[in-house]
């Protein structure tokens, strides 16, 4: 018998290391995008509370919030 290849009785539980290896893997890089989105989403709100305090003066700091 040839031990090369896919044997043919592979089992689920022969499967299932696998399939959470790729399952963690999806999820690190989900959770890496998802960080990645919200850091560029809250330098967009500073970027548009410094342009409305232009005008205000010192009342609102860098994180936009009223003093």
């Amino acid at each position: 018998m040839k031990t090369t290849g896919v044997p043919v009785d592979m089992g689920i539980y022969d499967i299932l290391p696998t399939i959470v290896l790729v399952a963690f893997v999806i999820g690190v890089v989900a959770l890496v995008i998802a960080v990645i989105a919200v850091l560029l989403y809250i330098r967009r709100v500073c970027r548009l509370t410094e342009k409305e305090s232009g005008e205000d003066g010192n009342r609102i700091t860098r994180r936009g919030r009223r003093l």
